[in-house]
């Protein structure tokens, strides 16, 4: 009978909480090339929202070893849920650097690109695997210009 989960407190911590979130599982998250353990992919159901989300739905976050709630790949995973980086398999492309060439245009010039050529474009911004594209966007300090892109399309 009853609940099996109970917030320390009580039953008067669900009165006063606006979003209450629960985990439902944890699933490893491994490197794909090298297959060690990174991190931690955390699958939460939300029990209650007054944020305007669905009671019973899902959302995952992940915990990455050394670092915490990992922003970049939360990040990336919205971005490509919301096709500002498309992805084929393995590959992935920054579609936001093509759509706007500004964060990149020293980049362009150091390689002899012209920003109108989208396919020379294409290649440029185009990896295969995560990491890789992640690294990319760390070396050239591009993670502000993709969170920039997702607010702007978000709100």
């Amino acid at each position: 009978m009853g609940k099996k989960k109970v917030a320390d407190g009580g039953v008067k911590v669900r009165y006063q909480a606006d979003t209450i979130l629960e985990i439902a599982w944890i699933q490893a998250w491994k490197e794909k090339n090298e297959g060690r353990q990174i991190g931690q992919a955390m699958h939460w159901k939300v029990v209650t929202s007054a944020l305007g989300g669905f009671v019973g739905g899902e959302a995952i976050g992940w915990l990455r070893y050394g670092v915490g709630i990992d922003k970049k790949q939360e990040m990336f995973e919205q971005a490509n849920d919301f096709d500002l980086i498309s992805s084929a398999g393995a590959w992935y492309t920054c579609d936001f650097l093509v759509e706007d060439t500004k964060p990149i245009s020293k980049l362009l010039k150091e390689n002899n690109i012209d920003p109108e050529n989208k396919e020379s474009l294409t290649k440029i911004v185009k990896f295969q695997g995560q990491q890789k594209l992640r690294e990319f966007l760390d070396e050239n300090k591009l993670w502000g210009v993709l969170e920039d892109s997702l607010k702007e399309m978000l709100f």
